[in-house]
This record gives C-alpha cells, sequence and structure tokens, in this order.
C-alpha cells in the first residue's frame, strides 16, 4: 500500500456520525467576518441558533467545541444574513474554514485514512465508466465491498483501481498491524442520457406553451443593472425568442373567487438565458384582475412590490435527484407547522424562494436532504447573497397580447382548453404591469454552462398568496383543484391560498429538452393521427403539441386546418 501522511483540503458537505478522539476539538474560522459565529450540531443541537460567538487569538478566530461532546457533525458560520456552511467533522481535531466554504481538515494521524481519486460525488456519463483509485494514509490494508453492506476483514482487499459502469456505493474498511480502523463511504453516479429524466405532463395549447417553437434560452449575457429595487434594464435586453415558458392571464385563484384582493401576484411569461458565470431569467406578472364589483381597475395599489410577498423559484438542476420542498417533510418552507404549500412530484430538487419587494428580507435557497426533503439552515444549503434580482413597471414589448379568460368566476376546466379566451392588453395601461429579472450564479446552483447546454435544467415560478400557490408557470392542475372553494378565514376568498398542492407538471426547460414529456389529453397537444386535410389556413404543431410559426423541415409536424389534421414530415 501507498504510505503517506499530509493534510487534505475537502469540501465538506455531508452529515456524518458522531465521533470522540482528543480532548479538545477547534473550529478555527479564516474569512473576512468581522464578528463571527458558529451554530453546531450533532444528532441534537451543540448549540442554538444563532449559537455561539468566536472568540479571536492570534490574528485568528476560534471556537472550542465543549468537552465530553464529541464532534459536531455540522456547522454554519455566520455573520447577520451571510453564512458559510460546513459538515461532517467526524475524524477531525481541528478544521478551518475559509469564506469561499472549503475547509482545510487536520486528519488523526493513528487513524487510516483512505482517500479517493475521484472524489466520492463525482458523475460519469452514461455509456461511460469511472475508474476510481484508493490511497491510504499509513501502512493498512483496504477491504471494500460495492453492493451497500459494510465491508468486514472478510471482504474483498483492495489492490488495483476500481472500475465502475454503473452508480456504486463504495464502502471501505481501512485496518492497522495494530488493530485500528476506520469505515468510509464513497459514491459514484452514471448520469442519464443527455435529454432524459424525470418527467411529468405539460400542457401546451394554443394559448400555454412550454417551450415554445423549442426555445430553451440562449447563451448569452443579459447587462443587467439594478439600482435599489428596480432593474433599470429589464426592458432592452429580453427578446422573443428568449421565452421558454407562455401562460395566460387570470389563471390564478382570484380571478375564480376574490377578485377584490389586492394586490395581484400572475405570472404570464418566463425568460432565459446563460452564460459562463449566470442564469438569468425573467418573469413577466400582468395585471389582469380587478374589482369588477367595487373599487374597479387599481393598478397602482395591485403592485406585487407594494407588499411584502412570497416569490418562488423551483429548479430541477439534476436529472436523478427530486425533493418535496416541505420542511422536513411536514410543512412548506416559511409556513407553519400546519400549514401546507408548494409540495413538489415533478423532479424538482431546488427552490430559491424572496420578497416581492427586492431587498427586503433575506431569500432562501433550498437543497435536499438525504430523505428528500428540505430544512433550515442546512449544511448543504449554500446562502443565496450572490443573487440579484429586480422590478420594472410595464409590459414587455416581446409581449404582443395578453389572453386571458375574458369573464371572471369560470370553471377552472376551460384553462386547458381553447374557449373563452380573448386578448386583455388593452385593458390597462402597460405600466399597470410588472416585469422581474434575476442573476443566479451558476455556482450556486451548482453547474456549469457546459452541464446546462449537454443535461439541462428545468424552471418554473410560482404565483403565491398567503401560504400557498394561487397560480404559476408553466401551468399546474393543482393551482385550481381548490379555486371555488372557501377560504377558512374568508368565505369570500379562495381555499387555494391555504390549500395543499402538489405539483406534477414538468418545468420549463433550458439548454435542452427532455426526449420524452408527457402531455395530458385533450386540445392540441395530443398527438394526433393522419387525417384527410381540408382548404383554410394551416396551424403547425409539433408532435408533442407546441405551436410552431411554420414546419421544422426533416421533422414530423402536425398540420391542422380547420377540423381536419394531418401529421406528415416536410
Amino acid at each position: 500500500m501507498k504510505k503517506f501522511t499530509k493534510l487534505f483540503l475537502a469540501f465538506v458537505m455531508a452529515m456524518g456520525a458522531l465521533s470522540v478522539f482528543a480532548a479538545e476539538h477547534y473550529v478555527y474560522y479564516d474569512g473576512t467576518f468581522s464578528n463571527p459565529q458558529v451554530h453546531a450540531w450533532a444528532d441534537k443541537d451543540f448549540t442554538s441558533w444563532p449559537g455561539d460567538n468566536m472568540v479571536k487569538k492570534d490574528g485568528k478566530w476560534y471556537w472550542e467545541v465543549p468537552e465530553g461532546k464529541g464532534l459536531p457533525t455540522g456547522i454554519i458560520i455566520h455573520q447577520g444574513d451571510n453564512k458559510i456552511g460546513g459538515g461532517d467533522l467526524k475524524y477531525v481535531d481541528k478544521a478551518t474554514y475559509h469564506q469561499d466554504g472549503t475547509c482545510t481538515e487536520f486528519v488523526d494521524p493513528t487513524i487510516p485514512n483512505v482517500t479517493a481519486n475521484p472524489a466520492s460525488g463525482a458523475t460519469f456519463k452514461d455509456g461511460k465508466s469511472i475508474t476510481v483509485t484508493l490511497e491510504v494514509s499509513m501502512e493498512a490494508t483496504i477491504y471494500y465491498t460495492t453492493d451497500g453492506t459494510n465491508p468486514t476483514k472478510e471482504s474483498a482487499i483492495y489492490s488495483e483501481p476500481l472500475e465502475f459502469t454503473e452508480t456504486t456505493t463504495l464502502k471501505t474498511l481501512a485496518v492497522t498491524t495494530d488493530g485500528k480502523e476506520k469505515a468510509q463511504t464513497f459514491d459514484y453516479t452514471k448520469m442519464p442520457a443527455p435529454g432524459t429524466g424525470k418527467t411529468g405532463p405539460q400542457l401546451n395549447t394554443k394559448y400555454y406553451q412550454v417551450n415554445p417553437n423549442g426555445q430553451v434560452g440562449v447563451k448569452k449575457t443579459i447587462d443587467m443593472a439594478f439600482n435599489n429595487q428596480d432593474a433599470t434594464n429589464a426592458m432592452k435586453h429580453w427578446e422573443a425568442s428568449d421565452i421558454i415558458a407562455q401562460g395566460v392571464a387570470r389563471d390564478v385563484c382570484q380571478a375564480i373567487k376574490g377578485v377584490h384582493e389586492r394586490p395581484i401576484i400572475d405570472s404570464y411569461a418566463i425568460f432565459a438565458a446563460y452564460d459562463n458565470d449566470n442564469l438569468y431569467l425573467g418573469v413577466q406578472l400582468v395585471y389582469t384582475v380587478w374589482d369588477i364589483g367595487g373599487e374597479g381597475k387599481q393598478a397602482g395599489e395591485s403592485k406585487p412590490h407594494n407588499m411584502d410577498g412570497r416569490m418562488m423559484w423551483a429548479f430541477d438542476l439534476s436529472p436523478i435527484k427530486e425533493f418535496d420542498g416541505y420542511i422536513n417533510g411536514t410543512h412548506a418552507i416559511w409556513n407553519g407547522d400546519g400549514q401546507k404549500g408548494a409540495k413538489f412530484a415533478n423532479g424538482v430538487d431546488a427552490i430559491w424562494i424572496g420578497s416581492s419587494k427586492p431587498g427586503v428580507g433575506t431569500p432562501g435557497f433550498f437543497l435536499p436532504t438525504a430523505d428528500g426533503h428540505a430544512c433550515y439552515n442546512c449544511p448543504q444549503c449554500p446562502s443565496p447573497a450572490g443573487v440579484k434580482y429586480g422590478k420594472y413597471d410595464d409590459l414587455h414589448p416581446a409581449i404582443k397580447t395578453i389572453y386571458g379568460q375574458k369573464n371572471f368566476g369560470y370553471n377552472p376546466s376551460v384553462l386547458t382548453g381553447e374557449t373563452g379566451f380573448g386578448d386583455l392588453k388593452s385593458e390597462i395601461a402597460t405600466t399597470a404591469h410588472t416585469f422581474y429579472e434575476w442573476k443566479f450564479p451558476l455556482s450556486l446552483l451548482g453547474v456549469s454552462a457546459d452541464y446546462i447546454a449537454e443535461y439541462g435544467i428545468g424552471v418554473m415560478y410560482i404565483d403565491i398568496y398567503g401560504s400557498s400557490p394561487v397560480g404559476g408557470t408553466p401551468y399546474d392542475p393543482s393551482y385550481f383543484d381548490n379555486a371555488k372553494e372557501e377560504y377558512s378565514m374568508d368565505p369570500s376568498t379562495s381555499k387555494e391560498k391555504e390549500d395543499e398542492d402538489k405539483i406534477t407538471y414538468a418545468p420549463a426547460r433550458i439548454g435542452i429538452l427532455l426526449t420524452n414529456p408527457d402531455t395530458p389529453d385533450g386540445g392540441a397537444d395530443t398527438p394526433i393521427d393522419e387525417v384527410e386535410a381540408e382548404e383554410g389556413p394551416a396551424e403547425y404543431f409539433t408532435i408533442t403539441g407546441v405551436q410552431v410559426n411554420e414546419p421544422i423541415e426533416g421533422q414530423i409536424t402536425i398540420e391542422r386546418r380547420g377540423s381536419k389534421v394531418v401529421k406528415k414530415v416536410y
């Protein structure tokens, strides 16, 4: 076995087992915080949030783990709303955390420590393999298993690099001649083929469109500029080709029940682009619901930034991960224990949530726990402090029409069809509407531009009023399943503000489309067999029901003329 002793640098974000070694354990911090605090936990909290103040000595901040408590498995060092996360401190006597979240650890030199190259968490492409080399910090025998069981001294002995062609959990047991040992786990994941992953239904009609014309966002830099709450360039740089999802107006519960409520959060279209550093997102909110029986149109009061409302982006970043988005599986983010909200079952594996007043409050970014839920102050969830966003009051010039149901109080089932819609743009001045845009660092999302181009990611915007979704883009039927029911605290408005919405419809895609999205029955989104055509103006659709301006050469296209359709390749 190769023999070496060294310090190793690791970005530690996993939870681990409680262990006790030396009498003293220290957490050091050498970043830029002027008054850092430590929150630490294992099976239970070592400290109560916000934690203990760190002590400065010899130019470095430190915190001593309370005697007899062993080692915490989770660490957050923070100052106010800014934080860096740390995790598994097993087998470590001292660790120094840096501002970028990395951690230099000092390994107990008396215990055999196995390192793997590539490190645990590495992925490899479908159809390829990954070769893993193991080294140990002292003379020791490495026993290992790849079937999920814990290795023993009867298991296979490591002697040469291991090659994996499938997703594999590699478990090792390093044992020295004097009987000291250490068990470790390394995970290697095979990524699915590009364009595949968890899919769900998508509603595509004449009015609802997911990735219209195959649009998946363009690789380009969006020149965003922010002045306090305002996104000063928002109307200048987005184009119609950047739209990745088109909704309809008045597809929020207030149009069905509760038209007297305002402000109104009603998303109409999602814009997307990305470059090597950032993901850029825009959402057009429209004001199309007003008190028809009382105060009428109150556009100024109905601005979403007139209240500290919730804005939520849901991301599908990985084709192999997902979560329900519920804190510990019991209730929605920022809701009380008994309150429900947006519960995801559509491949979503990350959530950003913030205020409709940019700059107010502290936005949150949530990633899955090991059991598929969300949690507060999780070590794997980085601070979203690098996210920038702002608003601009107007209708983006790329949006020429605002289609929605012409009447209020409609039955939600009509949204999946093509009747009762009209252009509402002339109802009110364009400045009654509001456009928001965001800049998300790719480093926060854990993806690169090449990853987006090869595997793609998904996004959906959730309209929230009260504690639960009242609409969103793309469409999901759960937003309207209780729209006509009464809110528990006010029978004049909708139960949608407090119910549980289990979201199953797929997000819109950025970078690459999935090859196998489902489509719900009904409307133009149903694959159509070839029938006799008739005369009249033609409308064209892809095989999945997305309407396009003209046939796409070399691809199956559905041509509709009047009541007749034909499926052919042009």
